[in-house]
């Protein structure tokens, strides 16, 4: 099946080799990482308009999706086609949550849907695909600032606008490897200190402390084979902003996880699957001066397995999933089980192909069904067309947010009351590429509608183009979405997000180890119930070096150079030109 999928900004990978999961996504690659200085897992969501960052306190931004409903389509989380928690209950996490070193990934695959992903039918996901390391020893360490920050905060009026933000960040992992099996053993520290002037009313007088969020990752992946493993754990001292309470609440959060997954081929039969098991423990620490005890303990399992029959050009699949969250907070005592079942079949022919894919989900009595097909013609040697559709009903349970558990009787915080229901979401996406020489674009537009308690439809047009001349790669993209009808929940959710977004990328690869790197991105304004988030324009700036065989790797990024007034949330820290420097080293 060739997959449609926009290539990684800096590497123009070929379309049929990217994941066919999901045509309608988005690659970004190790190396584009790379060039744009990446310190952060988060720092994707600044190098695609496939989804929107939304935070308060510029540290970790919540992954929004650019088509659909904010509260009914959150974005699930794999690491290598195997699921990843997050947070858990009133705690918002984006991706700093995982156990995933930076130093990992070889790529990041972002869908908005509907796609197969894990055997899980539907709904937007995010995959980070990590690579096999050579053995080594790694260490990599990180600082980032406000550019012209004059010196420490521990110097300075906590309260001053030009205290530190952002802390230093480490890295440090041994690889070992066997002739058939490899180890990584990552550890990884974060310092964020939340003191933007915006927000610094609100976290001084919630803790006895110094405000901060900091806390190591540990994690350890080993491969053998086609089977995959991975271990990790978490403790941290988090501040996040709790949108149902409407400020920052300081908890102590500790997680451990485990994950199997693997595949086999015999013959013209394909296997595939994954078990993986979370613990989450959220508490109210003695630091904590706000009258609220946020303490929840969930325990997630989940189980999948599938099997493929066919050859590259006929093919048909089925697979299954079972899903189990349980959850303790103070006298809450409740648990929700999801199950998946889904077929698909698929056929190419000279010239292009079909796929169908029916799935069924069940839970607490209730049961939704889904139904996707997309097909894919080319009517010349350098163009493509692409449709897609799908149909579904989207089970409260399988988003577990706090409404569902409001439902079986939590009284912890105030939930929003569509989350406790299902919706019925269709969505179409109709596209063209064009590949000539060393360049591409692509046209696509995209329509959902939605229906149930907060109802309604919208659309997004986008459009794209890539070149690599001698001695640059440029890329753009720009995007126009927002609601056409609907309810006012509807329509406020999507004013959230910007109506228009478009970005340009310029990478020059100066000689086979450093590149330069930049890019500008623009979003319009959007409106929330507290007030409006201003247009914004930024540029960020890259500079990447390598070394003495590729054993030293340096980096030197810079965000917002412009000075822009960078702001996601109104409640939130409005986030100053900032400066990050990276150095890694494997011997």
């Amino acid at each position: 099946m060739t997959a449609l999928v926009l290539a990684g900004l800096l590497v123009l990978t070929p379309a049929d080799s990217l994941d066919a999961r999901c045509p309608s996504g988005e690659s970004v690659s190790r190396a584009a990482l790379e060039a744009a200085g990446a310190t952060t897992l988060h720092d994707v969501l600044r190098l695609t308009t496939r989804f929107d960052g939304v935070t308060t306190d510029g540290f970790d931004p919540t992954p929004v999706l650019g088509l659909g409903v904010p509260f009914a389509q959150p974005a699930r989380v794999f690491v290598d086609g195997a699921p990843a928690a997050r947070g858990a209950g009133p705690e918002p996490l984006g991706l700093e949550a995982l156990p995933v070193a930076v130093s990992e990934v070889e790529r990041i695959v972002v869908c908005p849907g509907p796609g197969v992903a894990g055997g899980a039918f539907g709904g937007p996901w995010i995959d980070l695909q990590t690579a096999a390391p050579a053995p080594m020893l790694f260490g990599a360490a990180t600082y980032g600032n406000e550019s012209g920050d004059p010196g420490p905060f521990r110097y300075l009026d906590q309260a001053l606008p030009n205290v530190d933000k952002i802390g230093p960040d480490y890295e440090a992992a041994a690889v070992a490897r066997t002739p058939t099996a490899t180890a990584w053993m990552a550890l990884r520290d974060r310092d964020f200190l939340p003191t933007d002037p915006a927000i610094f009313d609100r976290t001084l007088p919630a803790t006895t402390r110094y405000p901060k969020r900091d806390g190591p990752v540990l994690a350890v992946a080993a491969r053998a084979g086609g089977l995959r493993a991975r271990l990790g754990t978490r403790w941290f001292q988090d501040l996040p902003f709790i949108p149902d309470v409407g400020r920052e609440v300081p908890l102590d959060h500790t997680s451990a996880q485990a994950t199997l997954s693997g595949e086999r081929t015999r013959g013209a039969l394909h296997l595939w699957g994954h078990g993986h098991i979370a613990r989450i423990e959220v508490d109210r620490p003695d630091r904590s001066l706000v009258a609220l005890d946020p303490s929840w303990n969930e325990t997630r399992l989940d189980a999948a397995f599938a099997a493929r029959l066919g050859s590259p050009r006929q093919s048909v699949a089925a697979g299954v999933q079972a899903e189990r969250a349980h959850v303790t907070a103070g006298p809450f005592d409740g648990a929700v089980a999801v199950g998946r079942a889904w077929v698909d079949g698929r056929t190419t022919f000279d010239g292009g192909g079909l796929a169908v894919t029916l799935a069924s989900t069940a839970a607490g009595g209730t049961a939704g069904v889904g139904l996707a097909s997309e097909g894919w013609w080319r009517p010349a040697a350098r163009v493509t067309l692409r449709a897609e559709g799908s149909a579904r009903r989207s089970l409260a349970e399988e988003r577990r947010t706090l409404g569902v558990w409001a439902a079986r009787g939590y009284a912890g915080l105030p939930p929003d009351a569509p989350e406790a229901d299902p919706l019925d979401v269709a969505r179409f996406q109709l596209a063209a590429r064009v590949d000539r020489g060393p360049g591409w674009a692509e046209a696509s537009v995209e329509g959902q509608r939605v229906g149930g308690v907060a109802s309604g439809s919208a659309g997004l047009a986008r459009l794209g183009a890539g070149m690599r001349l001698p001695g640059l790669i440029l890329r753009a993209d720009a995007r126009v979405q927002g609601a056409l009808t609907g309810s006012a929940a509807f329509c406020d959710a999507w004013d959230r997000l910007p109506r228009f977004r478009a970005a340009l990328d310029v990478t020059a690869p100066l000689d086979g180890r450093a590149s330069v790197w930049a890019r500008l991105d623009g979003r319009s304004a959007t409106t929330w119930p507290g007030g409006d988030v201003a247009r914004m324009l930024l540029l960020d700036l890259g500079l990447s070096k390598r070394a003495w065989g590729d054993r030293i790797h340096l980096s030197l990024a810079g965000r917002n150079v412009l000075g822009a007034e960078e702001r996601t949330h109104p409640l939130g820290a409005s986030l100053e030109p900032r400066l990050f420097v990276r150095a890694e080293a494997r011997l």
